[in-house]
């Protein structure tokens, strides 16, 4: 039961993390390992949720972080890691978090932003989550102002597109 509860958001999750769908499965089938092995500690967890979600980011950052993965992961940057990082402490609150994995349509949104070409998604990131502003985001990222509104426009339609063809 709990599998089926919450694997989607597990994965999701830690696909989030990772960018790698594989990796990202094997991690949150350990954690579901480690919680049937604990599972006599279970009563004692006050948020299920809350606990599952955490372990798995946790494993995803020391997953990261570990010595053969730090410099061997190609598909993600520092910059990109740091952003994805920003995005997911929204989890800071819980209820927004819980919120935004709940709706499906939520979850076709979060993938389509996941599909978005690497500084397209972290021009949208920093304007829709960090709230910067296109003079904000244009200075950090050694930008025009003129760039970044492209993206963001590239961003929108090709998120617009992605939830009109679910």
């Amino acid at each position: 039961m709990l599998f089926e509860t919450y694997y989607s958001l597990l994965f999701y999750t830690a696909k989030d993390i990772l960018c790698d769908a594989e990796t990202a499965e094997e991690i949150v089938q350990d954690s579901f390992v480690k919680i049937w092995e604990y599972r006599s500690k279970l009563p004692e967890i006050k948020s299920l949720k809350a606990y599952l979600t955490g372990m798995v980011r946790n494993r995803c950052f020391d997953y990261l972080k570990s010595p053969k993965n730090l410099f061997n992961n190609q598909s993600i940057s520092i910059d990109d890691l740091t952003v994805r990082m920003q995005l997911l402490n929204i989890e800071s609150d819980l209820a927004i978090r819980e919120e935004l994995y709940s709706d499906p349509m939520e979850l076709i949104l979060l993938r389509a932003i996941d599909q978005l070409p690497p500084q397209c998604k972290q021009i949208f990131i920093l304007n829709r989550f960090e709230e910067y502003t296109h003079q904000q985001i244009a200075d950090e990222l050694h930008l025009s102002v003129s760039t970044v509104k492209t993206q963001i426009t590239r961003a929108l339609h090709k998120l617009k597109s992605a939830m009109t063809n679910c």
